[in-house]
């Protein structure tokens, strides 16, 4: 016959095998756990810095360009729609400078535009009484402000 003292012995090992097995079990299951929330949380958290960027973006393309660049509008996004009015301009040799506007350099002036006569030919320009017109190289341009007002 078998002892009950040795019984309850062998169920006792038997059970804190089977508790630590299961405990085992558990803290690797919580840590897995742990380490998908981690991961979810930073998922998350990258999508919702990706989605307010995206936001972001899709309100700057809304707004005037000149709104979100300090009033600067790049000449390969869009030209001037007013010809022969003051612009402030930057050039591409890093200056800045006030030049008129044309959208059809020859019209202006046949004799120093004539290889434009069969093109429309858009682009900024300077006068000199001495040289004539020049075209200047120029990467952004905008709208010169308001006059000044006296009392204003």
């Amino acid at each position: 016959m078998i002892d009950e003292k040795i019984l309850i012995e062998r169920l006792e090992e038997e059970m804190k095998g089977h508790l630590n097995l299961y405990c085992d079990g558990l803290i690797k299951a919580m840590s897995i756990a742990k380490d998908l929330a981690e991961s979810y949380h930073i998922h998350c958290e990258q999508e919702y810095m990706k989605g307010y960027e995206d936001g972001a973006e899709s309100v700057r393309a809304m707004m005037p360009y000149e709104e979100h660049n300090n009033g600067w509008i790049p000449c390969s996004e869009r030209m001037p729609e007013y010809e022969k009015e003051m612009y402030l301009v930057q050039t591409a040799y890093g200056l800045m400078d006030v030049l008129r506007f044309t959208k059809d350099a020859y019209k202006l002036d046949k004799y120093d535009f004539y290889e434009y006569k069969n093109k429309k030919k858009s682009m900024f320009y300077d006068h000199d009484s001495e040289y004539g017109y020049a075209e200047v190289d120029v990467i952004a341009w905008q709208p010169l402000p308001a006059p000044y007002k006296k009392g204003e």
